[in-house]
């Protein structure tokens, strides 16, 4: 399917959503109303335990993420600190059982490891902070998603979320505009490939602690085509918040990636419902893989063999309301991409 600068979804009448979709969407604009019902009351919103990590990397760590303050000083109520993961090479990977967001709760991946108060504390650099959901639960991220570390070169380092299960962003979802984020990328994989191995999500047993892999750059998504939240439905991502690049105080982003970055999307099928994906000068890339056993390149505009095995499952959703943009008048024009793979629109 070609790229098309701009897409909104044809009218007439919509095609009856499969029941996984709907209850992930009542899920998540439940959690949004509550959320708003206890911010009006004035009842603060406590850390809900949505964050927990697994017990593949990060000795010495406890598995409950809990509150503190981050390298600017500023509050988490889930503050991810460098030695949770394991670093290798230019990468920092994370691993947790659950990893979702409630509505008025925020998440910091924070530059700094060691305990609070500990003056040997130093910021590390990373290419790209790598998380992966080894539990059987969807992330649903309904609040606000921070990162604090930034690439060897003083820009953002990208950050990439895979959940097997799926991932719903849900419309109270929200990416700190000010913090240090490059490209931001989200799959239901169930491994990403690297030039010295595979970081998978089903297989936490694989040591990491004398392992040399995956220090350069991730190649491709892997899926095993066994990705399904319920029987018979692939691994969805929904989105249904808005997404942009830059900072516009007349039409504020809730996600938001730096001018000329990307936001890719890759899942078993990917939704996009009353969202609104403006990125000036950057790339919108989204790729439904359906139930196919498939090998996805990064760079998923790249023609290859894994694009004729997927079937009518493999569904790109664009629903009312919905746009998929790399133009918007209120920045300054800059030439982007919008790039869509798939069995079916």
């Amino acid at each position: 399917m070609s790229a098309n600068p701009f897409l909104r979804s044809p009218p007439g009448p919509q095609a009856q959503e499969p029941e996984a979709v709907s209850l992930r969407r009542s899920a998540a604009l439940l959690a949004a109303l509550i959320g708003f019902a206890l911010a009006g009351s004035g009842v603060s919103l406590a850390n809900q335990g949505l964050v927990v990590r697994d017990q593949s990397m990060g000795a010495g760590r406890g598995l409950a993420v809990g509150s503190g303050l981050d390298s600017a000083n500023v509050h988490a109520d889930y503050l991810i600190e460098l030695d949770m993961g394991t670093a290798r090479g230019e990468n920092l990977f994370h691993s947790f059982d659950q990893f979702s967001i409630g509505p008025g709760e925020v998440a910091t991946f924070n530059n700094l490891s060691g305990s609070a108060g500990d003056p040997n504390r130093a910021a590390t650099a990373f290419n790209r902070i790598i998380t992966r959901v080894t539990g059987a639960s969807i992330s649903e991220i309904n609040g606000l998603m921070r990162s604090r570390v930034a690439k060897v070169n003083g820009s953002g380092a990208d950050l990439i979320l895979l959940n097997s299960n799926g991932v719903v962003f849900g419309p109270t979802g929200s990416l700190d505009v000010s913090s240090a984020l490059g490209s931001f990328s989200v799959s239901t994989a169930n491994g990403l490939e690297f030039a010295d191995g595979e970081f998978q999500t089903t297989n936490i047993d694989t040591p990491w602690g004398s392992s040399p892999c995956c220090t350069g750059a991730p190649t491709a998504y892997l899926f095993t085509g066994a990705n399904s939240a319920t029987a018979g439905n692939p691994a969805e991502i929904w989105i249904g918040t808005r997404l942009g690049a830059g900072s516009n105080p007349s039409n504020p982003y809730n996600f938001s990636v730096p001018l000329g970055e990307s936001v890719s999307a890759v899942g078993g099928t990917v939704t996009v419902d009353d969202g609104r994906i403006i990125l000036t000068g950057g790339s919108v890339r989204f790729a439904a893989t359906g139930h196919a056993a498939v090998r996805v390149p990064i760079d998923i505009a790249s023609n290859g063999p894994w694009r004729s095995s997927l079937g009518n499952e493999a569904v790109i959703r664009l629903g009312p309301g919905s746009i998929v943009t790399t133009s918007n008048p209120s920045l300054p024009p800059g030439g982007g991409s919008v790039v869509l793979r798939g069995g079916r629109l």
